[in-house]
């Protein structure tokens, strides 16, 4: 089974999902609130029961177009498995993990070119069967293929959605960005981000706007729990739309305990005058999963308990009678406190 979940530009919200969703890395959670009326039928039971976990989904954008003489205009952003639906009252809950930027197939490519295309198109889908006041449905447009893209066409397909979504006068002035965390020594992405104490990353921001696009710039705030996470990059930057990608560079603080930290982009798009569009407002959630270093700590313990080790042989050869030669005690004594001042060297400023 497949499921459409649609957001829409009804409200500012609704609309800052789509930045979101667009924007967020592999493997990241999100969730969208739908009222009962906005879900197909057959889907509602499932729903309260929680039985559509792990389920495929394709997040989708339209527009509010409840009214029957407003043409309709969609476009496919995000794959997506849902992980835990569930009712409030009248209002739905479903959670899904973002995945990966689907590949339209010939057929709607070609009606992504212009608005009217993409009207007619998505007006075959809206009309068919009373669908029209529907965000939830229990099956796929027939407008992308099935097939699992390769990752290294990750970057087109963002584009292709982008793109699409511009052909919309509600995003034809607008910057998107998209999160890539950093690559592993296989060159593939990771599903989360990870972090060893002490260890820094860099968090790649892609940002894409067509070449009329009047916005030129954004205002980047980065949020971080200050006691896990230091940004070396700092906390708050501008970006120029210009450039395809920026680099913020991240370090787990010394002796943190393993846990979860989150790392936060708010982005807000500036218009000519430099003032900010509220409108346009991305955030991205990271979870950056903190480890210890123990081969550190290993190492640490056997040097003290060696260093401390020869240190005490000294102290008990003296107390015997023996006729071990001095220069024996006092090979034993440098090396144990050689130990332990190494020792003190690996433990920094903890």
């Amino acid at each position: 089974m497949e499921v459409t979940l649609f957001s829409s530009d009804s409200n500012g919200q609704y609309k800052k999902d789509i930045y979101n969703v667009i924007a967020a890395p592999r493997n990241a959670t999100y969730r969208f609130r739908y009222k009962s009326k906005y879900i197909e039928e057959s889907l509602l039971s499932q729903i309260r029961e929680n039985s559509l976990v792990g389920t495929k989904a394709l997040i989708a954008f339209r527009t509010n177009s409840d009214q029957p003489e407003t043409p309709p205009f969609m476009v496919p952003i995000r794959w997506a498995t849902i992980k835990e639906t569930f009712f409030i009252s009248e209002i739905c809950i479903v959670t899904f993990t973002v995945e990966e930027y689907p590949q339209f197939n010939q057929a709607f490519l070609a009606a992504t070119k212009d608005f009217r295309s993409n009207e007619a198109f998505a007006q075959k889908f809206f009309r068919m069967n009373d669908r029209n006041e529907k965000y939830v449905f229990p099956l796929i447009p027939d407008m992308v293929d099935r097939n699992v893209a390769e990752s290294q066409d990750s970057e087109k397909r963002w584009i292709s959605v982008i793109e699409a979504l511009k052909q919309h006068p509600s995003f034809s002035n607008s910057i998107f960005f998209r999160t890539v965390l950093p690559a592993q020594d296989n060159d593939t992405y990771p599903s989360h981000f990870e972090l060893k104490e002490k260890d820094y990353k860099e968090v790649e921001l892609w940002h894409y706007c067509a070449n009329d696009t009047a916005v030129c710039s954004a205002d980047v705030e980065i949020v971080t729990d200050a006691n896990l996470i230091n940004p070396i990059s700092g906390s708050r930057s501008k970006i120029e739309c210009r450039y395809d990608r920026s680099q913020y560079g991240f370090q787990a603080l010394k002796g943190t305990k393993g846990s979860m930290a989150k790392i936060t982009f708010n982005i807000v798009s500036l218009d000519e005058d430099g003032e900010p569009i509220k409108s346009e407002e991305t955030k991205i959630a990271l979870e950056a999963n903190i480890k210890k270093r123990w081969s550190q700590r290993i190492v640490r313990a056997i040097l003290s308990f060696v260093g401390s080790a020869l240190i005490s042989a000294v102290a008990t050869i003296a107390s015997l009678d023996t006729e071990i030669p001095l220069w024996i005690c006092i090979a034993l004594l440098l090396v144990g406190s050689l130990l332990a001042a190494v020792n003190w060297l690996f433990s920094g400023d903890d």
